[in-house]
């Protein structure tokens, strides 16, 4: 799939785009449109039609439908009309629910014990549910405040402690190890006007703390820092 621009009068030939050898009776399509977006539509089609399973591909799978009235207005094409996008939306938050663990937390298949990494995403796509207003069985204000105070709880792992083995001997001396924030985490309090400039300030600490911090891990808390007026926002994106 390939995808070029074509300035205002300019114009091209279609083998100047497509180097690849097909095959006699190969199909190729050619899409022109007046948007970018148009680009996006292939990689749509294929979320919206693959058999997702866990927890983190349902909740992406479940986005173009929350998001429906605005991708049909932005790319100028309508989601698979095989679907009917009440009972999508009812079918996937009602398997969301039903992987609730506690606050906060949801497992990856039906059935599961154990909360998976990606819980703080299910509760952004649950978060974006609520704001548009669509159906989403299970999904409450009530239920995300919690979800909030539970992320708020976890969002910086602890610091573990050992004391350092000296040729087989225990010494006095302590050894620290910290581990990142979960930004993800941080992210979902931000867009909800629930994270506390104190929890934040611990993340950031965090992360000075931490030297092998990735570029992603700064700039995640420089928006949320953003997100919050916080005065540390433009010193973190450095």
């Amino acid at each position: 799939r390939i995808c070029s621009p074509l300035g205002h009068g300019q114009s091209a030939r279609l083998h100047d785009w497509i180097s690849t050898q097909y095959r006699d009776d190969a199909k190729v399509e050619l899409t022109l449109a007046t948007t970018p977006l148009s680009g996006l539509r292939y990689h749509l089609d294929y979320l919206l039609t693959y058999p997702y399973g866990c927890s983190e591909q349902l909740s992406s799978a479940v986005i173009p439908w929350i998001l429906k009235p605005e991708l049909e207005s932005a790319l100028g094409m309508e989601l698979p009309s095989g679907k009917n996008r009440e009972e999508v939306l009812q079918s996937t938050f009602s398997r969301l629910w039903k992987r609730n663990l506690k606050a906060g937390a949801y497992s990856y298949w039906d059935d599961g014990n154990t909360a998976c990494e990606y819980s703080p995403y299910v509760v952004l796509v649950s978060q974006l549910a609520l704001e548009k207003e669509v159906n989403a069985p299970g999904i409450t204000s009530y239920m995300l405040r919690n979800h909030y105070r539970a992320l708020a709880d976890t969002a910086v792992p602890p610091v573990q402690e050992k004391k350092r083995n000296l040729g087989g001997a225990l010494s006095n001396m302590v050894e620290k190890t910290f581990k990142a924030p979960d930004t993800l985490s941080i992210y979902v309090l931000a867009r909800a006007g629930e994270l506390p400039n104190a929890l934040l300030e611990q993340c950031i600490d965090r992360l000075h703390a931490l030297p092998e911090a990735t570029p992603e891990q700064r700039w995640m808390l420089a928006l949320c820092a953003r997100m919050v007026n916080h005065p540390m926002a433009e010193t973190l994106r450095q």
